[in-house]
């Protein structure tokens, strides 16, 4: 053999023992073939289909499909439009007396942006008896509207937007009075008219012609007294004004009430003597007045009157930081008739609505 064929049988016999010892390597190193291997565990159908991971979908929340999809607004585009803002205030029965001097009504907001076919209603503020993240929307030539509260979204027919208010169906129709601007201002607004007669189980052609010149500077739904405090032109995408199901609110957590006056004016309630309000000094303890309404609507709870809670049908609440003593206390439905005459109660205590 000459050299050159025995350096290329050398070399060749070192290739092939370093393939068999990288074999053997890995032959030791794979399992066999008959060994078992433990079980992949396989997911259960909760943890599937309903996960605990962030983004939980709660099936108690839905938006429900509106009777008539909005196609006319549905781009992005900048259309010319006006956003208004409403100063409201809450009224009290006469019959449960002045409320202690200094103490102001209870208020909240109305936001409304609207073109002259489209509106969106957001109610702000502790004081609104409703859901938290209340949406209403209204389009000309649809009948009703359509809502979003922490419940979900739902399509309400002609009037139901007052039984969402009351949390049952009105058998008696709250007064409605609007104002009539004085002189024309930015423009019509037909559409605020058409959502306080929704509001008000009321007709669009009883009240039209108030908001034929412009936004009316007042109105009135019940005890709900709403004065014009801004109106404003604007350019907003025309979607953000469409009147369907879509483009929903943030989503907020139902609650069974809430308590609508501050702490530092629930301390101001000085204990009374009689309805009429009989102040006395200010006492230096305080206690908590747990409220149960047994009856099948919503109620506000009136103190020595004055608002300070709402209460849902079937709910409990507590109101703490109240003077302790003696307080006249009574309750009234949401647009303001009264439900209860007022009644003593000792704080720290307990008042049961029965009806």
């Amino acid at each position: 053999m000459t050299p050159g064929g025995a350096w290329l049988a050398a070399l060749w016999a070192c290739v092939l023992a370093c393939v068999a010892v990288g074999c053997s390597e890995r032959a030791e190193r794979a399992p066999a073939a008959d060994v078992d291997r433990p079980a992949r565990r396989t997911p259960s159908l909760e943890e599937v289909y309903a996960p605990t991971a962030h983004g939980e979908r709660d099936m108690t929340y839905r938006a429900r499909i509106a009777p008539r999809p909005d196609d006319e607004y549905i781009t992005r585009e900048p259309i010319p439009a006006r956003r208004l803002v409403y100063r409201m205030r809450l009224l009290i029965h006469s019959t449960f007396g002045d409320p202690p001097p200094g103490t102001p009504p209870a208020g909240a907001e109305l936001n409304l942006d609207m073109t002259a076919d489209r509106l969106r209603a957001r109610f702000l503020g502790e004081t609104w008896p409703i859901q938290p993240g209340a949406e209403v929307r209204v389009r000309r030539g649809s009948p009703g509207t359509y809502v979003f509260d922490a419940m979900g979204g739902r399509h309400l027919g002609p009037g139901e937007l007052s039984g969402w208010f009351v949390g049952e169906r009105v058998g008696r129709d709250p007064f409605v009075r609007v104002r009539a601007p004085r002189v024309p201002t930015i423009g019509p607004a037909p559409m605020i008219c058409r959502l306080i007669a929704e509001w008000a189980n009321s007709t669009y052609s009883s009240i039209s012609n108030r908001c034929r010149d412009g936004a009316p500077p007042w109105f009135r739904v019940g005890m709900w007294f709403g004065t014009l405090s801004a109106d404003v032109t604007m350019d907003l995408p025309q979607s953000t004004l469409r009147a369907d199901e879509r483009d929903p609110p943030p989503r907020a957590e139902p609650i069974d009430g809430r308590v609508m006056l501050s702490e530092v004016l629930r301390a101001r309630l000085w204990p009374a003597t009689t309805p009429t309000y009989d102040p006395g000094p200010l006492p230096q303890e305080h206690g908590t007045l747990t409220i149960e309404n047994r009856a099948p609507r919503k109620m506000i709870i009136v103190v020595d009157a004055v608002p300070v809670a709402w209460v849902e049908a079937g709910a409990s609440l507590e109101v703490g930081q109240l003077p302790a003593g003696q307080h006249w206390v009574g309750a009234q439905y949401p647009f303001g008739h009264r439900a209860t005459a007022p009644i003593q109660v000792q704080i720290p205590g307990s008042f049961v609505v029965e009806r």
